[in-house]
């Protein structure tokens, strides 16, 4: 910001101008890389997360990423059953929670996936 405040006090034909505006641009560059990376590693945990909580690490891939994830009502046969439904960049999988008291390292309940 203050890069850029010092940008608009500059006149165009200051011979730093140049410089100037190529330093903005090059720091601006390096903070969106720096945040999608951090997007692009919670997104990571969040998978890795899910994947624990189904007890199905065969599910990770480098390239699948948790989009959303909640609890959905499917109707069978025998009538309304919750699911806890998981959509990936490139998967969908569900699943019920199981009845013993298991927990994940970061104490989510675990689900078993429905097959």
């Amino acid at each position: 910001m203050l890069l850029q405040e010092l940008a608009k006090l500059t006149p165009n034909s200051h011979r730093d101008y140049t410089k100037l505006s190529e330093a903005i641009k090059t720091i601006t560059d390096v903070a969106h890389t720096l945040n999608e990376d951090m997007k692009d590693k919670e997104r990571q945990r969040a998978t890795v997360a899910v994947c624990e909580q189904f007890e199905e690490m065969s599910l990770l891939s480098p390239s699948r990423l948790l989009v959303k994830e909640g609890n959905l009502q499917k109707i069978c046969q025998h009538g309304k059953k919750t699911f806890r439904f998981v959509l990936f960049n490139d998967l969908i999988i569900y699943g019920r929670e199981e009845m013993v008291k298991k927990k994940t390292s970061s104490g989510k309940k675990k689900h078993s996936m429905h097959r």
